[in-house]
């Protein structure tokens, strides 16, 4: 719980009743290696802060995996559009190792932000920053051949190259696996 209560009070102090109260709240949560913590049709009633682990969020174009999202510990996870609106999703969440987190549902948030409304800066906060990575990651995308793409991630997101599983990491930055591997032996100096 330190590490969320680090997050959320690098985004404005919380007073020690909203500390007090989600500290009772907050719930912990372990998933196995490669567990499928949401499937498609199915809505994302909680929202987690992974204290230990990596997740990745993928949709299935076919029979291949596209991975959209990879989160590392410290990061808040849900599938945006479902937990939002409560709505069925469209993409599968897994633990790509065995993780550890804390969670509420989407009722006990709103409970929270109507309870305390200094939570409103920290929910509004996490949501600009989320969109605002994804804006930033599209473009990225669009304007980065496969080479950058990988000197892009490597540069501003060390963590997920050093953690996530490879075949994640390909399929995130748009790309397949061939065309990774002849990036790196290229970046290596080996082509």
């Amino acid at each position: 719980m330190t590490l969320l209560f680090a997050f959320l009070n690098s985004i404005a102090p919380m007073s020690k009743e909203l500390q007090d109260y989600l500290e009772k709240l907050l719930k912990p949560i372990k998933f196995k290696k490669n567990e499928i913590t949401l499937r498609p049709g199915q809505i994302c009633k909680m929202i987690c802060f992974l204290e230990s682990g990596v997740v990745r969020q993928y949709i299935l174009s076919g029979s291949e995996k596209k991975v959209t999202w990879i989160h590392i510990s410290g990061a808040i996870f849900i599938s945006i559009e479902s937990f939002y609106f409560q709505t069925p999703t469209d993409e599968f969440i897994q633990a790509t190792m065995p993780c550890n987190g804390l969670y509420i549902t989407y009722e006990e948030l709103q409970t929270t932000l109507e309870l305390f409304p200094e939570f409103n800066k920290h929910y509004r906060a996490i949501g600009n920053k989320y969109q605002a990575f994804q804006d930033k990651f599209r473009q990225m995308l669009a304007e980065l051949d496969p080479i950058d793409r990988i000197k892009w991630l490597q540069k501003n997101h060390p963590e997920v190259c050093a953690r996530a599983p490879i075949n994640s990491i390909w399929s995130y930055l748009n790309m397949t696996r061939n065309t990774y591997y002849d990036c790196m032996d290229k970046l290596a100096g080996k082509k």
